[in-house]
């Protein structure tokens, strides 16, 4: 894990809840913001979604 920075031990349990909250919190945006647009929450390959304004 070269791309990991050193963490001290104590502070990984907080680091993980840390990274849990945002994969929470991030993940469901997704969805919503598609369903906002009126696109479908999986795009075809090689359809490139456009804004239309």
């Amino acid at each position: 894990m070269r791309g990991v920075p050193p963490a001290e031990q104590s502070r990984v349990p907080v680091k993980v809840i840390a990274g849990i909250t945002l994969a929470a919190l991030g993940i469901p945006e997704v969805p919503g913001c598609a369903k906002i647009a009126g696109m479908p929450l999986v795009t075809p390959p090689g359809i490139t979604p456009r804004a239309s304004w």
